[in-house]
């Protein structure tokens, strides 16, 4: 509803209960640019686009590229060798100098605020010569999808284009090529980085932003009209410290996880207690410190836009708004172990921090833990090898901790991974056996490095190998030393319980050996079903690539077909499902 009668004052809508309307001067409206329908508009907070200049004038707001095949140009950043990754990159020729084939890029992500999404890469190599000349195939031009090519590389502020009703912007530092998912701001003078990232994560650019584009989706158009109202040199101290501190609390919650390419160690080795328990009480409180101060930072820059815009709104931060992640008992414990399986395999050092090996060839010299020397791993439900998995993690633990609490921080891990009353060693073997990689695929978003070859749902035979260790002799070795070497463990187990059942005469002793040998019979029908299988792998030598990704080079390994004679082709996995 118009108010004719008033031409020129920014007025504020009157609500009126008795008719349920808004009633607004809808020359209020065409002072917010693309002049939405926003009858709820505050006066002052129209007045903050005649007081403040639009984003665009200082600010370069950009959409990247559209690969237009993702599957081919982009892997997450685990899946490939390691030595051919540039990163840091300041600009396009120095990319092309070093020689690298994929380099990080920006495609947008989950909500994260101040630091993080730095998950995926682009085969850019050659100055992107490939994707380029895919491009010119498709559209007749490269630069009608490769976009803003001139600001690949530089240091920006970046956002999600859809963020599901709630936008976080964060800083991205030199070295990354962006997707038209991952949009970005950049500018000419740094020093306007920071000031426009708190604005664009306080409450008053929200509120603004919900003006101008009340749906899902934050398009680069949307940002590039916020107003900016600048203020004077002792706030913007102020709000540069409090940005600096914010995008370093979330970059170490960013690279304290293993799927960042900053990993340096599990933060349960990093405090100096010999007990685990103690560790992660401190690592608890080390965190709690920085989700309250995040919070209180976010509160206080919330407090300075709001009186620099001139403009009431809340200065609160809801919690689940907070990007600092307050740990989980359980989860960190899985964690834990999936640090020391890293370091079983040689992708992690106790001696360095940080990424150790993933590709090249395996020369690495470990002091402290030892990888294991063949890359495979046994993970049975008995302990029929020496290199066997949790004998090789309750070695790690000692060698992190000390021999005095072992059994103490055995407990506390097996806890928590089962309630039930299972001795803790057994508690730790059940969880590897039959959690481990599931919980692994899911931390590592369906490409997981570390493979599981199973014989199937009753677990004859189980064994891990790393995808980056891989060699084509690899499935050969799984079945002649260890495969084989676990048949004949079955047998003999079988034999042993064939003579409980034949000597003895104690009915609890009968009925646990009749158990205990039909579980292995299944075990050992099913290993040697298995068999043929790894037979026929084995026998190709398969060779994988670890440019051409995770799920490609998977592939190679499952729905194995074995014929018997007058029987139909059966397909079988040799890994586990993902």
């Amino acid at each position: 509803v118009a108010l004719s009668d008033v031409k020129n004052d920014i007025v504020d809508p009157v609500f009126f209960n008795d008719i349920n309307k808004f009633v607004t001067n809808t020359f209020n409206l065409d002072r917010i640019p693309g002049t939405p329908i926003a009858y709820w508009a505050s006066k002052d907070l129209i007045k903050t686009f005649e007081k403040g200049i639009i984003l665009k004038t200082k600010g370069d707001t950009r959409q990247g590229m559209a690969t237009s095949d993702n599957k081919r140009f982009l892997r997450l950043w685990w899946e490939v060798n390691s030595n051919k990754i540039g990163f840091d990159c300041e600009n396009s020729q120095e990319a092309l100098s070093i020689r690298k084939k994929w380099y990080p890029y920006n495609k947008g992500g989950l909500y994260c605020k101040w630091y993080g999404n730095q998950e995926y890469l682009v085969n850019y190599e050659n100055d992107g010569f490939e994707i380029k000349e895919y491009a010119s195939k498709l559209y007749k031009t490269p630069t009608r999808t490769i976009k803003s090519i001139s600001e690949y590389f530089k240091k920006c502020i970046s956002w999600s284009k859809i963020s599901g009703g709630n936008t976080s912007f964060r800083y991205y530092p030199n070295g990354f090529i962006f997707d038209v998912a991952g949009c970005c701001i950049f500018f000419d003078d740094d020093k306007l980085i920071n000031y426009t990232l708190g604005f664009l994560n306080s409450n008053v650019s929200k509120v603004l932003l919900g003006l101008i584009s009340p749906t899902m989706n934050s398009e680069a158009g949307h940002i590039a009209s916020l107003p900016l109202i600048f203020t004077n040199e002792n706030n913007l101290n102020t709000i540069n410290n409090l940005i600096n501190e914010n995008i370093d609390f979330c970059k170490y919650e960013w690279d304290e996880n293993e799927t960042s390419w900053n990993f340096k160690n599990h933060p349960l080795i990093i405090f100096n207690s010999s007990n685990i328990k103690n560790n992660l009480e401190l690592y608890f409180k080390y965190k709690n410190k920085l989700f309250i101060s995040l919070k209180k930072n976010e509160i206080e820059l919330n407090r300075i836009y709001s009186k620099i815009y001139d403009v009431n709104i809340n200065e609160n931060v809801n919690d689940k708004n907070i990007s600092i992640t307050l740990p989980i008992y359980e989860e960190i414990i899985k964690s834990f172990i999936s640090y020391a399986v890293g370091c079983m395999f040689g992708r992690y050092s106790l001696d360095d921090e940080g990424l150790q090996f993933a590709g090249g060839e395996f020369n690495i010299n470990y002091d402290k833990f030892i990888p294991d020397d063949d890359n495979i791993i046994p993970v049975l439900d008995t302990e029929y090898f020496e290199d066997d998995i949790v004998g090789r993690f309750i070695e790690f633990v000692k060698i992190c901790f000390g021999e005095e609490h072992l059994d103490e921080n055995l407990d506390f891990i097996a806890n928590a991974l089962s309630k039930t009353k299972k001795p803790s060693r057994d508690k730790i073997r059940d969880y590897l056996l039959k959690n481990f990689f599931n919980d692994h695929k899911k931390t590592y978003k369906k490409c997981p490095i570390y493979w599981q070859f199973t014989s199937g749902k009753e677990n004859g035979f189980n064994c891990l190998v790393y995808m980056h260790r891989y060699e084509p002799s690899l499935v050969a070795r799984i079945r002649t030393d260890y495969l084989h070497k676990t048949q004949k463990a079955l047998e003999q187990a079988i034999s042993n319980a064939d003579n409980i059942l034949e000597n003895s005469s104690s009915s609890s002793e009968i009925a646990k050996a009749t158990k205990d040998k039909n579980k292995l019979q299944k075990q050992l029908k099913e290993t040697q079903e298995y068999d043929e299988a790894l037979a026929h792998i084995a026998n190709q030598n398969i060779e994988i690539d670890l440019d051409d990704g995770v799920k490609v080079n998977y592939s190679k390994f499952q729905n194995i077909e074995v014929s018997k004679e007058g029987s139909k082709i059966k397909k079988i996995n040799l890994l586990k499902k993902l």
